[in-house]
């Protein structure tokens, strides 16, 4: 089962000692806009700011395309 985007941002943060409520003031998003991604995705923006926060790459919490289940098309 893959990790939600959710628990990789609280598992990160916790590892570098900064708060949600911090991190959220540091990305320049508003209060409690992490906490509502466990229900709902957040924007490619949201992540990026995250990120830059964070100091890691968005490949950190974006999934990368298994390339054995990509289709392949015949020319």
């Amino acid at each position: 089962m893959p990790i939600k985007i959710y628990t990789k941002i609280l598992s990160l943060a916790e590892m570098k000692g900064i708060s949600i409520h911090r991190l959220e003031e540091q990305a320049g998003l508003s209060n409690g806009a992490v906490s509502k991604w466990k229900k709902s995705k957040p924007s490619f923006y949201s992540i990026l700011k995250i990120s830059e926060a964070l100091g890691v790459t968005v490949d950190y919490f974006v999934e990368q395309l298994n390339e054995e289940g990509e289709k392949k098309h015949d020319k």
